[in-house]
């Protein structure tokens, strides 16, 4: 009773029965939690999404260590990188839509979740939409009348990642050693490789020649034979070693451009004397060009170029820019 005289007293005071204010802040405060919890289950459902994608795809091709067989790589699927180059699309345009959210309204903070997820699952399809559409050696060795550019290199050492512009552990740009290396030689032929059995997934730099293990040095005579340029990655095995040496004997080396990985410039500097050893180049016989005359501090050998006995070594910085403008330099001399 007291409480209903309460009431109307403040009803005929022209008091407000209920405090609006408090309200909207409370109805606030829900709408918020409410966000916050569908923005995290999206973004969680994204990352999981991203987990299962990668585990996936290094299942469509997997092939036995030292055991490829013939036609073991499938063709392009062209319909699969068309549906996840529009993936990606469509990730990018949910990115744009979020960050208009983001200058005209007033979201939760937790809206960067869904777009730091958005962005790795896009770059992630993108870099899947180009391996599906990666060409096999035979299909551009056919089609394209170009001389071929030979990629030879240790198959333990392929796919190096540059350590930088990454997210969770996948690229967000062409960061993989060989596409940065490879793109320049793209401009003067197809650049096939002979196939790679420690590879959980397709190539994505060149493309692959399915090779049986007890056949691969005939392709690689013959490949050397047909080639225009050939981009030889300096590493350790005895496979390597080998074409090395076949292309010194056989009179290849105008032709090929030496390039070293990424890796502690002791470990380079040794690899380079390597060379010098096998190719009896005296000290006199190698000179070291650096990248616009700067100073060698943070720079290390990049590429190598035989020239008539004389060895031009293009010194620079080993990240991605580094290697494209060695890499350029290496095929104008």
């Amino acid at each position: 009773m007291e409480t209903l005289t309460n009431l109307t007293i403040s009803f005929l005071q022209g008091l407000p029965l209920i405090d609006y204010e408090e309200y909207h802040k409370t109805k606030l405060r829900a709408e918020t939690v409410r966000s916050q919890y569908y923005i995290a289950v999206v973004s969680a459902a994204v990352f999981i999404g991203i987990l299962v994608f990668q585990f996936v795809i290094k299942r469509i091709r997997k092939i036995p260590r030292s055991n490829v067989p013939e036609a073991a790589t499938s063709p392009p699927r062209a319909s699969l990188s068309l549906i996840c180059w529009a993936l990606a699309v469509a990730c990018i345009i949910a990115i744009v839509y979020l960050l208009y959210l983001q200058f005209t309204t007033d979201p939760p903070d937790s809206i960067f979740l869904l777009v730091v997820s958005l962005m790795s699952l896009g770059g992630a399809l993108f870099k899947q939409g180009d391996r599906l559409s990666t060409p096999l050696a035979e299909d551009v060795l056919a089609s394209d009348q170009r001389r071929p550019i030979v990629f030879l290199r240790s198959f333990s050492e392929e796919e190096m990642p540059f350590h930088q512009s990454s997210l969770w552990g996948l690229p967000l740009a062409s960061e993989q050693f060989e596409e940065a290396i490879l793109d320049e030689f793209r401009r003067h032929g197809p650049v096939v490789g002979l196939t790679n059995p420690n590879l959980s997934g397709r190539p994505i730099a060149y493309s692959p020649y399915d090779t049986r293990s007890e056949y691969w040095r005939p392709r690689v005579q013959d490949l050397l034979k047909r080639s225009g340029l050939i981009a030889v990655l300096v590493g350790k095995g005895a496979g390597l070693l080998w074409e090395i040496i076949y292309i010194a004997k056989n009179g290849y080396l105008s032709r090929t451009i030496f390039i070293f990985p990424p890796i502690d410039v002791v470990e380079v500097e040794s690899r380079l004397g390597w060379l010098q050893s096998q190719f009896d180049l005296p000290a006199d016989k190698v000179v070291r060009i650096v990248d616009d005359n700067k100073s060698t501090m943070g720079r290390q050998p990049l590429t190598m170029r035989l020239d008539g006995g004389l060895a031009q070594v293009f010194v620079g910085s080993p990240d991605a820019l580094g290697y494209v403008e060695a890499v350029g330099r290496a095929l104008k001399n």
